[in-house]
């Protein structure tokens, strides 16, 4: 299992992100938050991440 770190544009809108991943699951369109263990088990493997950013 591979996570990679955010970049630091994430860190920066961290309040937007995390507006927008509850928005998504209160639509039914993301589940979660996920541990890396409960990533691991439901996959049934090991996974790779992609860190999050933000595009102005």
């Amino acid at each position: 299992t591979q996570v990679n770190p955010n970049y630091p544009a994430a860190s920066e809108h961290m309040d937007f992100i995390l507006e927008y991943i509850s928005e998504q699951v209160r639509l039914g369109r993301m589940t979660g938050p996920y541990s890396k263990q409960q990533v691991e088990r439901i996959l049934g493997s090991h996974f790779v991440s992609s860190p999050l950013t933000v595009n102005q």
